[in-house]
């Protein structure tokens, strides 16, 4: 894959990062599928693959990612959770402790967007999802996304994303609350699917980050590679009937 490409899928991990860091309850995580819904109706209008609208539902259902587990779940509901709203309430006070709590969430969100958009661009690319793309034909594509990502180890692309995360913060803040607004404003419209939302400035605030992130992936070709050969071979696997290993 091209530099350009790996900045846009950047581009869109940042953005699934920064949705850790918006300081309203329950409206990261909606911001967080918009984004993904953002994602996938870019790379397939790319392609040129038109989606149902139950193959849209297919491609952003929610996924067993490699964010789990009791300990961690744990904290980010009795911990992350009051911080969030303490934040909306004091944003002055807790802004500095939100961003720290909310570092590892955010770090695994921009993982998460990265690996799904560009495991979905290799299928779109390899022709593994054509025109027109059936439910059935997404919906193996996608489990195959997911489970791959819960068989490898992903550390490449997370250290790199909880660097520019971690070294960058009054960017990724001043981003995140435009985000925050957008999707604020999108949400009060009854605009689920964030239809017509422009994320000009967003690009034009981290367009630094963008290039940087894009190079230090770059760097990261062989994990990539290595990446798309496990998930193509997973497709194969499930269109056969068997089972992965």
């Amino acid at each position: 894959m091209n530099k350009p490409s790996l900045e846009r899928l950047s581009f869109y991990g940042i953005l699934g990062g920064l949705t850790a860091l918006i300081p309203v309850p329950f409206l990261d995580d909606w911001t967080l599928d918009l984004i993904r819904r953002r994602l996938a109706r870019e790379l397939f209008a790319r392609h040129g693959v038109p989606l149902s609208r139950e193959a849209r539902a297919v491609l952003t259902a929610k996924g067993p990612w490699a964010v789990s587990g009791c300990l961690y779940q744990a904290f980010f509901v009795l911990v992350l959770v009051p911080v969030k709203i303490l934040t909306f309430f004091f944003k002055r006070l807790a802004r500095t402790l939100l961003f720290f709590l909310a570092l590892k969430q955010a770090t695994d969100r921009a993982s998460e967007v990265f690996h799904e958009g560009y495991l979905l661009e290799s299928a779109l690319r390899r022709e593994l999802i054509d025109a027109p793309a059936e439910t059935e034909v997404v919906a193996r594509v996608m489990n195959a996304i997911r489970q791959t990502v819960l068989e490898v180890d992903t550390s490449p692309v997370k250290s790199i994303f909880r660097r520019v995360l971690k070294l960058n913060r009054s960017s990724l803040s001043q981003a995140a609350a435009v985000l925050g607004r957008l999707a604020k404003r999108s949400r009060r419209v009854e605009n689920p699917n964030g239809e017509g939302i422009g994320l000009e400035e967003e690009e034009r605030i981290l367009s630094r980050l963008i290039s940087a992130t894009g190079d230090l992936l770059s760097g990261e070709l062989d994990y990539l590679r290595s990446l798309e050969e496990r998930f193509v071979a997973g497709v194969v696997v499930r269109e056969s009937g068997g089972s992965g290993s």
